[in-house]
Order: C-alpha cells, then sequence, then structure tokens
C-alpha cells in the first residue's frame, strides 16, 4: 500500500507542470526604462547627472542612461550610487537620495533583462535652474546677495 502511494505521488507531482497545475507563473514582464526605471533615475540621479553638473554623464533620457545601464548596476548594487553618507540610525532625512532595496531590485532586473525602453511615454525629466542653482526644487533663489568683496577659497 505504501509503494503505491508514494508512486501516485511521484506521478501527481511530474504531471502537475506538465498540465500548467500548481505551477506559479514566472514570466512577469520585465522593467522598462520608460514605466519603471527612469523615474527613480531622474528622481534620484538627475541632480548630479545632467549637463554642467558635478556628475561626468547626463542621464536625463533613456538615449543617455542606456550606454551606462551595467555600471549604473555595478554601482547601485555597492551602495555606491547616489552618494548618501549620514548614519541611518540617527534619523531620515528629506534630501535622502538612497534608493530603496525594491528600486535597486528593479534597476537591477531591468538591467539583467537588456535595459528596454518600453512602451508608452518617457518619464519627463525635472526642469532646473538656468543659472545652475541646485536647489532640491530647481528653482532660482528668491533673492542673490551679492559679497562686497572678492574672496578666494583654498584647495
Amino acid at each position: 500500500m505504501r509503494a503505491f502511494t508514494l508512486s501516485s505521488l511521484v506521478i501527481v507531482a511530474i504531471a502537475m507542470p506538465a498540465l500548467g497545475l500548481g505551477a506559479k507563473d514566472t514570466t512577469a514582464p520585465h522593467p522598462t526604462y520608460n514605466s519603471d526605471v527612469g523615474q527613480i533615475l531622474l528622481d534620484n540621479c538627475a541632480g548630479c547627472h545632467r549637463p554642467n553638473q558635478i556628475a561626468p554623464m547626463s542621464l536625463l533620457s533613456y538615449q543617455e542612461v542606456r550606454p551606462w545601464a551595467r555600471a549604473i548596476k555595478s554601482q547601485i548594487v555597492k551602495r555606491e550610487m547616489p552618494p548618501w553618507f549620514a548614519d541611518p540610525r540617527f534619523g531620515k532625512f528629506s534630501n535622502d537620495k538612497s534608493l530603496s532595496d525594491g528600486e535597486v531590485e528593479k534597476i537591477v532586473a531591468w538591467v539583467d533583462a537588456g535595459a528596454p525602453e518600453g512602451e508608452g511615454t518617457a518619464p519627463e525629466a525635472p526642469r532646473f535652474s538656468e543659472a545652475g542653482w541646485s536647489h532640491p526644487s530647481g528653482r532660482d533663489p528668491d533673492y542673490v546677495i551679492d559679497f562686497p568683496v572678492e574672496w578666494q577659497i583654498g584647495a
């Protein structure tokens, strides 16, 4: 009787996946730039990765991001980008640009899928000040006071 039960279980275990029974659907669509990854990069990277800023390349569009996909993956997995040096034990900061685990996983899955652009409209790049100000709002300051004497700051 025991041999019959064990062999029945083996047959059922083999037949279920073949018939599509009990198997989870693992064919979920891959993340795309337009629907998943673009907004993450624009929100967390574009402040520095744009023309005339400190980062070496601009990441404001899919065309600019795509050649750097593998490098982006490498840097975010190591948590070197976006840079954030505040110790999380001492609070949550409003200007924290570090990525959540879910955002990192989404970008990694996107790169591993070949960094597809996807269907639909790409997310719109933020507008930044024409004068080069780096306020989080992207706006120019309300008022600028010029210092009355020239001042040099050493390296």
